[in-house]
């Protein structure tokens, strides 16, 4: 049986990122009475008062029956609608489902990190995502309530899943709900992911699966996001192109650091090779 779906988002303001988020919903059959945009035209008061925001907008809505789905929609769009989410979510059989990283991202403990490793043995997307999560209306109040004490959502839902008390939280370790398609300095796109032009699909290398929506997590994100939008919606707009400035001052320290690293390894070659005479 198909479920109300609610999506909940902060967007302080209107970016042509926010308005190409909102017509990715429109044009894949979310319901526009269902999608709601948090904290318009506020000041943007960081992650801890993100959660509070979902927290008081969840228990606003009360219905027992729906899904809700809380997402970024700065650098996230959708490419499937409401009946392939539903899908996916409910292959998982657990309550909430949280987004991911291939890496511990903001988690700051070791433990915690050692712990997650551990409990996500079928995949190495086994980190928390705060840009993506999907559940049901008492299972949700209770990770918010949880996560709302931590200033960062990443920290607060890492210690969640590693607390022993878990078993209504998982990752979507299948890749089947969200594309996490990060732009990392120097290397570049940490992509898995292959685009099909012949029947417009979206496939993960390691999972086989088609995600639901796709997010572009990073300071650069615009590089990743600016490729894709097109192969989805090619009449939507591209979003402003990262200046470049710190990317290119972080490559320059990078390679002052490179060469003086050489420079001291040969160094202590030539030494070695000259006791050695």
């Amino acid at each position: 049986m198909s479920k109300e779906i609610h999506v909940i988002t902060v967007a302080t303001h209107r970016t042509p990122a926010f308005l190409n988020f909102y017509s990715s919903l429109i044009r894949t059959n979310y319901n526009e009475n269902n999608i709601h945009i948090l904290g318009q035209d506020q000041k943007f008061q960081g992650w801890k008062w993100r959660t509070e925001q979902y927290l008081n907008k969840i228990k606003e809505i009360n219905d027992p029956n729906a899904l809700y789905v809380f997402c970024d929609s700065s650098d996230l769009f959708f490419i499937a609608g409401p009946t392939l989410l539903q899908k996916h979510y409910e292959e998982y059989k657990t309550p909430v489902v949280l987004s991911n990283y291939s890496w511990y991202g903001q988690i700051n403990r070791l433990n915690e990190k050692e712990k997650l490793d551990e409990i996500c043995v079928t995949s190495p997307f086994c980190y928390a995502n705060g840009g993506f999560l999907i559940g049901t209306l008492n299972e949700l109040i209770e990770y918010f309530t949880l996560n709302s004490e931590y200033e960062d959502d990443e920290n607060g839902a890492a210690h969640i899943l590693t607390s022993g008390n878990n078993n209504s939280i998982v990752i979507d370790f299948n890749l089947s709900l969200v594309a996490t398609i990060f732009q990392a300095p120097i290397i570049g796109v940490i992509d898995l992911w292959e685009f099909s032009e012949k029947d417009k699909t979206f496939i993960s290398r390691i999972t086989g699966r088609n995600p639901i929506a796709l997010h572009f997590p990073g300071p650069y994100y615009n590089i990743p996001y600016n490729e894709y939008l097109p192969l989805f919606y090619p009449d939507l707009p591209l979003i402003p192109k990262y200046s470049g400035r710190i990317f290119k001052i972080l490559c320059f320290i990078f390679f002052i650091i490179l060469f003086l690293f050489l420079i001291l390894f040969f160094s202590k070659i030539n030494k070695l090779l000259f006791n050695v005479g």
